[in-house]
């Protein structure tokens, strides 16, 4: 095991002195990754370096206008390929954050399913991946072991019993509490072959593992910026443009319409339809830095590194008297 991380000078605030209840000031160990991330250095200087050419996105005809909304536009095609979305299938909607884009699908969903359909969720699910399907839709959750493993056997019986009601799967890529991560291929072939689709929260799961949305068969991926080393409030959710091209957005308003009279309203088409407001420019800059780095680095690198420091963790916490892990060691995930 390396005495220094490979990754840590990349980090801005490693070298931060914090107190403790002594008085002692230590260097901050970011032990709270799970809720948020430390920003790459790259992503400030992106955004300290853009912020003088800064403007509105689809709203003028300046120079600064219209360099700012092409830089805007050519992130989604960055982030398409980081998750290996279908360019010609899948849309790229930006968001605040995770929980946003769950209630924008649970919205959007509600319209499409003029009946009450079934979602089904999971017990190992953030609130952000439940509460949002309550009400609007009959839910039930897929079961998890003593270990917090998912049910496979559970989800299929789930799925036979609802004999094609249920509309949408929707699990956490991984988990935020035990780290798990989801077998997605296989809940994925199991979900299509019972007539549903498959979203996956992956929050906890794009900035440590690599994705690939065509091979693991993900219909919507919803992921958050501050998670992925980039603050500023950006969000993503990513799924079929024709699943959005119908219905009306949850926040109707500026962005979200080509025309206007007393009686009629003709919807932009999406994404710009979904991303109403001013879009947080700084936001989508931070984030779209922040996987330009990763992807120099690589998903695998960071993947395989993680594993190391998991090992290393487990070895030592298990020669701690009196210290019991919940985890199934014979997992690799």
């Amino acid at each position: 095991m390396k005495a220094k991380s490979p990754f840590r000078d990349l980090i801005l605030g490693t070298e931060t002195l914090v107190p403790l209840l002594n008085n002692k000031l230590v260097k901050y160990i970011n032990f709270d990754n799970a809720a948020t991330t430390p920003p790459l250095k790259v992503v400030m200087d992106s955004i300290n370096n853009f912020a003088p050419w800064y403007s509105s996105i689809h709203r003028g005809k300046g120079y600064k206008s219209l360099l700012s909304t092409k830089l805007y536009e050519d992130s989604r095609q960055l982030i398409t390929s980081f998750v290996n979305a279908s360019p010609e299938k899948d849309i790229v909607i930006y968001v605040n954050n995770t929980t946003e884009a769950i209630n924008k699908l649970s919205h959007r969903l509600c319209q499409e399913e003029k009946e009450k359909c079934v979602i089904l969720s999971t017990e190992m699910e953030h609130h952000s991946n439940d509460l949002p399907w309550r009400d609007k839709f009959t839910l039930d959750y897929i079961a998890v072991n003593q270990a917090g493993l998912l049910s496979l056997e559970d989800l299929e019986g789930k799925l036979i019993q609802y004999q094609g009601q249920v509309k949408l799967v929707t699990v956490t890529g991984a988990s935020n509490v035990t780290g798990y991560i989801n077998p997605l291929r296989e809940i994925s072939g199991l979900c299509h072959q019972y007539g549903a689709r498959l979203l996956v929260d992956g929050a906890q799961l794009v900035p440590h593992e690599p994705v690939d949305m065509q091979k693991e068969g993900i219909d919507f991926l919803i992921f958050s910026g501050h998670k992925i080393y980039a603050p500023f409030g950006a969000g993503v959710l990513i799924g079929p443009r024709e699943f959005f091209l119908q219905g009306a957005p949850d926040y109707p308003g500026g962005g979200t319409v080509q025309v206007v009279t007393r009686k009629e309203v003709y919807w932009e088409d999406p994404p710009q339809k979904d991303e109403e407001g001013s879009p947080n420019f700084m936001g989508v800059i931070a984030l779209a830095e922040a996987i330009k780095k990763l992807q120099e680095i690589g998903m695998e690198r960071i993947a395989a590194y993680e594993r190391e420091l998991t090992q290393y963790t487990l070895k030592y916490l298990k020669e701690i008297p009196g210290i019991k892990l919940y985890t199934d060691l014979s997992v690799d995930k």
